[in-house]
Parts: structure tokens; sequence; C-alpha cells
């Protein structure tokens, strides 16, 4: 496609989303708002605060949210490769150590977290993956994987219908908002805006701001494909001719082939040096969605705080009118008969701020007429009412998300463990499909991955991989070898499954592991002698590390190196020493190869020899035989001659050469 009909069709696309998308960005603005304490409706708050009663917010969502996003935070979640068919094993192994690092350098976990919070929070979120070039010197021609955060997911469109319809994502969005000036600084004059602005009414160029967008789109081709009679599968375009007039071709057939591309545009033109294709056949951009259905056609999602919205706005109108009672009673007044405070009226007045040890009066009225005491006027206001009506509604906070007190930190009814802990597995069950969503999004991820990486990583170079515990080492990829190319990640074979699992973190499991450990080292006298390395290798202690070598250099030999991939580090003397050995052994072993040729040599010359002998002597025998005339002396001789055949026979060697017979 051309630059205008790319623009078009990037123009149409965005409309779409922007309608389709409309409702649950409003809600997902609404759900935000409420999460950062404005939760009260704007018109009754400013009717509220301009008649001066009170306006509390108590905001109880962060904690039920944190209850949510906390577990993912726990259980961080994990890619896994497994080869299959004719795909390598080893491959895998370095593929998955790969993965690892890529997370672990661009600081996934956080776009995970921040996805999976604006999940819970407003409904959904996203992060992506992007390719760049390295910063390091001498590589910075080389390309690497880095997965990002989007921190604000309202800048992404296009991919929440295909991820809440179960299709493949055709286009996408991620919108930016800059200033002209900004605009100008970064891309410098690359549109008349003027004219721009005056005709274009979707708002991607304003008078004040201009709208940068990264569009990406899939472009579907038919290739023809061919398959052998070996069962080789290639494109008709790649087939040799040899292969055509051969006739060894079984079976054709047309399959689509999806490319995706990207770019940059302002929505009058692409911005310049910003088009390109991406590695992959699947755009990079991943929505991590809540809770989803489709209701008259309409997609609809609901966050964890969507029908927590009611509720708060009625716990905070409660609290509200219990400040505004409060405020409006008066302090409990004496109520007396004109006359009865005479002479006392200083001590009276600073009755209810002051305690008085006692309080004196007159016990007659100004006219003399006897008086009763004076007595407070008690009045109770509805503060019990009030807060069982606030009470009420805190439970239905609970019973909207399945979080209950144990969950929340709180003492609950429940008193033995087992109880407390079902209660606790209730409230993250009930809420699992935030984190099955999150793991649906991790395993696309995880397939782009494995598609992308051969391709980024296609030239020898060096990459560093991690292991399941967070260690790392590096390792050569593609690198030539003799006939073979070690570890060929550009041009690995086969396909590979991928699995996301969700794991404590590795320290997490270390620390339960070293506790289970003790318990059993305390049961069992002989445990840490047989596994006190692995014990205080678990450990966070301080000095753990010097104590597990010391226990490992106390194993016996069976068990030192028992399932343990250790890397002997040996001096450089004796390095030096062990090659010199290893150059004398090969010297000697060459000069005893030549001498036992040497010597099969000379076996040969000598039972050649003996052989000519006998076979002379035969030979003679037989002229001797021709010449006698008797018959008894012929057959002595004969006799005499088939002695000597057996002799020969018995002398022949097993294996030798044919000639000299």
């Amino acid at each position: 496609m051309t630059d205008e009909e790319i623009i078009a069709q990037a123009l149409r696309h965005f409309a779409e989303d922007e309608e389709w998308e409309r409702s649950i960005r409003e809600e997902y603005r609404e759900d935000m708002r409420f999460r950062a304490g404005k939760q009260w409706p704007a018109a009754r708050e400013r009717e509220r605060r301009a008649a001066n009663r009170p306006v509390h917010v108590h905001n109880r969502l962060p904690t039920y949210i944190s209850s949510v996003t906390n577990e993912v935070r726990q259980n961080k979640p994990s890619v896994s490769f497994t080869p299959v068919e004719e795909a390598d094993t080893e491959t895998a192994k370095i593929l998955r150590g790969m993965a690892r690092h890529i997370q672990y350098d661009s600081g996934a976990s956080m776009a995970y977290e921040t996805a999976m919070d604006c999940s819970v929070t407003g409904s959904f979120g996203a992060f992506r993956m992007v390719s760049q070039y390295c910063k390091e010197q001498g590589q910075r021609f080389k390309q690497e994987l880095k997965i990002l955060e989007i921190v604000d997911p309202l800048c992404v469109y296009g991919v929440l219908r295909p991820a809440i319809m179960r299709e493949k994502c055709r286009h996408a969005f991620v919108v930016t908002t800059m200033s002209r000036e900004d605009y100008r600084r970064q891309y410098g004059e690359s549109a008349d805006f003027t004219s721009f602005a005056e005709s274009n009414t979707t708002g991607w160029v304003t008078r004040d701001e201009v709208r940068i967008a990264e569009y990406w789109w899939v472009e579907t081709k038919k290739v023809k494909l061919a398959q052998l009679e070996d069962g080789t599968e290639l494109e008709w375009d790649l087939l040799p001719q040899e292969a055509m007039d051969a006739g060894i071709v079984k079976d054709t057939r047309y399959d689509d082939e999806d490319t995706v591309h990207w770019c940059k545009m302002n929505g009058a033109e692409i911005l310049p040096d910003t088009k390109t294709e991406w590695v992959g056949s699947s755009i990079p951009i991943y929505a991590v969605l809540a809770a989803q259905t489709v209701v008259d056609g309409v997609a609809e999602l609901y966050s964890l705080i969507r029908f927590m919205r009611s509720p708060s706005q009625l716990i905070n109108y409660g609290k509200s009118r219990i400040a505004e009672v409060l405020q409006m009673v008066p302090i409990s007044p004496f109520i007396g008969v004109e006359g009865q405070f005479a002479g006392h009226e200083h001590e009276w007045a600073a009755a209810n701020v002051q305690p008085m040890p006692y309080l004196e009066y007159a016990p007659v009225t100004i006219d003399g007429k006897p008086a009763a005491r004076p007595e407070r006027n008690v009045y109770e206001p509805p503060i019990v009412a009030l807060s069982a009506f606030v009470a009420q509604e805190v439970d239905e906070l609970k019973a909207i998300t399945g979080i209950f007190d144990p969950s929340l930190g709180d003492k609950s009814n429940e008193t033995s463990g087992r109880a407390i802990l079902a209660r606790q597995q209730q409230s993250t069950s009930t809420n699992m499909h935030f984190q099955n969503n999150l793991k649906y999004a991790h395993e696309q991820c995880g397939r782009d991955l494995a598609e992308a990486i051969p391709k980024i990583y296609d030239t020898n170079r060096v990459v560093r991989i991690l292991g399941e515990d967070e260690t790392s080492k590096w390792v050569k990829i593609n690198e030539p070898v003799e006939d073979e190319v070690k570890n060929d990640v550009a041009h690995s074979a086969g396909r590979y499954d991928v699995a996301v699992s969700f794991g404590r973190a590795y320290n997490s499991k270390r620390l339960e592991t070293f506790d289970a450990m003790s318990t059993m080292a305390q049961a069992d006298p002989g445990f840490l002698p047989k596994f006190g390395d692995i014990v205080f290798a678990n450990s966070d202690l301080a000095g753990a590390d010097r104590i597990a070598e010391r226990y490992k250099r106390m194993l016996p030999p069976g068990l030192s190196e028992e399932g343990e991939d250790q890397e002997i580090k040996i001096p450089p003397q004796v390095q030096a020493r062990v090659q010199a050995t290893e150059q004398q052994n090969e010297q000697l072993v060459a000069a005893l190869n030549q001498m036992t040729d040497a010597v099969a040599a000379k076996r040969m010359e000598y039972e050649s020899r003996e052989r000519i002998e006998m076979i002379r002597q035969q030979a003679e025998s037989i002229r001797t035989l021709a010449k006698l005339e008797s018959a008894e002396n012929v057959e002595l001789l004969r006799q005499e001659i088939a002695a000597l055949g057996r002799k020969i026979e018995e002398s022949r060697p097993a294996e030798g050469p044919e000639e000299g017979r």
C-alpha cells in the first residue's frame, strides 16, 4: 500500500476502535477515579461544600485491590518451552534461559504487575514487546528484545475486541499526545498543521496538540506450499528446479502467511524513517482482561471494583452523616429556673469543658419560691443506627468481591489454622480469573518470544541466560564449530510448546526450603552431615555460603557431586602440567603405534619366507615322484607330500595376504 492508503486505513480503523471501546473506556476512567478516592458525584460534592457540609471519603478499595494483585507479585509468571517433534531439547533450554534474561533485563515483572493492577482496578491492562538496539559498546549494531510496561492502557486501541472475542489482533494503536512545540523539536516541520487542523475533525491535530500513534497492521497473502515424497515441506517459490523435473512433488496447497507492519503517523502523514516490518507474525501488544461477557452482542468488562462503587458511596454518605450529626448536636445544657445560678455563673459555664468537683445552686427562684435542682438536657444522636448502616455496606463490599476478613488481615470467626486457610483460599479462587487472564496474555507473549528470538539473535554472539534460581551464565549461540553450529538458535528447526506457570518467587521458595530442612535436621541428627551444604545454600544467615562450602568439602566421595553440575577450577600451574602430560602421552602413543606396525611387517615377512620354503620343498617332491617307477615308492611319497601339505596348512597365519599361495 502507498502511504496515503495506509493513512486512510489507519484513520478508519481508529474511528472504529474508538467507537467500539467507548463505553469500556468510560467505565475504566470511573473505576480509576473511585480507586483514587474521587467517589462523590461532582454536582453533589459541590453542593455540600458550598453548604459547608461534610464530604468524607473512606476509601476501602485499595485494600481489596492489593489482596488480588499482591497474589501475582508473590507468584511470578514463568514461561517455559517444550520441544515438539524434531525440535531440539538443548535449544529449548537456551530459549528458556534467554526468555528469563529478557524478562529480567527488561524489568518485565513491573510490566506484568502494572497490567494486572489496571485490569483489577479498571477492567483491562496491557504490556508490549519491542526490539531495540543494544547500548553496550561493540554491540550497538545488534538488536535485543524487551518487554515493556504500558502505564496507561487507555493509550492502546484495537486490542480489546480481538482479546474478548478470542480472535487474532489485525491492527492496533499506541497513542501519545504532545504539544506542537514538542512535536517540532522531535520531528521537525513535517506537516502543514494549519490546513490539516481546519479540515480534520477526528482530533488527531488541534491548534495546540498533535496526536502521534504507532500503527500496527497485519497483511495476509496466499502462499503455495509443496510437499515432497519424503515429507519435506517447502514454499513453491523456494522449490529447486531439479525437484520439479524429478517429479518428486507429492502434494500442493495454499496457506495464509501474515506479515506485521509498523509505522508512526500523525493522522496526516507517516513520519520519516518509521515504516518497517516486525519479525513475528503477531502484533506484540498483549491485553490483560478482567471478567468479561457479551450482552446483546455488546462486550462488557467488569473490574473488581465495578460493583463496589455504590456501596462505597453509601459508606461515604453514612460516615459524612455521622460527622454532620455530631457537628450539629449541641453540648448537653443544664436547665434550671431563673435565679438558681446566681453567684455561680462561672462554675456552671465551665462545667462542660472542665472537670468540676462540685456545683452550687440556689434552691429558690428569683421570687423566693422553692425550686428543684437543675437538670442536664440529654440528647443521644442516632450514631448507633448510622454505624450499623455503614457496617452493612462494608459487608456488601466483602460479598461482592469474595474477599473476607482473613484475606484482609482481620480477625474472623474462624479459629483453627485450617479454617482460616480455607477462607483465604476461597478469596483466591473467587478472583482466579484475573490471574488466568494474565496467564493467557503471557502465553501469547511466550509464543512470540519463541518466534522472535531466532530472528533477532541470529548472529554469532554471547548472551546471558538465567536459570530457575535466577543465577546467570553466559553462553555462545550460533557459534560455528567445524561442520556444524553450536547452540544454533538462529536456525532452530521445529516447534516449541509454550507453558506458563505461576509459582512463588525463588527467594521465597528458598527460605521455605531452609525452614523445612531445619525441621528435618532437628528430627534427624544424621541429616546435616549429608545435606548441610544444601541447607545453608538456601539460608540468608550471615556467612551461610562459607558454611555450605565447608559442609560440601566434608561430604563423602559418593555424595560430593551427585546430581550437581560443578565447575572445577584448576590453577594455571596445574593446567600447564596437565597439558604437558597430555602432549607427552600423545607422543608415546604415536611411537607405540609405529613400533607395532614395524613388528607386524616383520612378522608377515618371516611368515612369507617360511611358506615359500615349504612350497619349494613340495615342488621338489613332486618332481621326484615323476621320476619313480615303483608304485610302492610312489604311494609312500604321496603320503609324505600329504603330510607336508597339512603342515603347511597348520603353519598358515589366521589372517594374511593372499600373495604367496
